[in-house]
């Protein structure tokens, strides 16, 4: 129960909803990122137990691209059913951007970095992505 109540505290963060303790969090800890893009080392006691409940809080979330900036590209749920890391994972282990959003990757038309060359299964992976 305490999981689904702090669940609930990350989605308000995340959904904009308007109230004095959450812009208070917002302002503190988000600067403009999602909750999931945030640290949550060397906080308080409250935002590191957000911190505990938040694969829960990735598994049942899914979300609608608006610009971009609050949306990790491999890790979060935004195209599909499932994160891009599951469907590519060969892309995935040899990315060199760990938490670039949608918006970065867009930035750079697409143009995503990788540690090495792609092989012929990367290939393949690529132009499915």
């Amino acid at each position: 129960m305490n999981t689904s109540l702090l669940a609930k505290w990350i989605f308000k963060l995340d959904s904009g909803e308007k109230s004095l303790a959450l812009e208070v969090l917002r302002k503190k800890y988000l600067n403009d990122k999602s909750f999931c893009q945030s640290k949550q080392k060397g906080c308080s006691q409250f935002w590191q137990g957000l911190g505990k409940a938040r694969e829960w809080y990735e598994r049942g979330t899914k979300w609608i691209l608006g610009n971009g900036r609050k949306i990790r590209f491999w890790h979060d749920v935004w195209m599909g059913d499932c994160p891009l890391k599951t469907l590519f994972p060969r892309l995935f282990r040899i990315r060199r951007n760990l938490d670039w959003s949608v918006a970065d990757a867009k930035e750079v038309d697409w143009q995503l970095d990788f540690r090495r060359r792609l092989g012929n299964e990367e290939v393949a992976e690529w132009n499915d992505l």
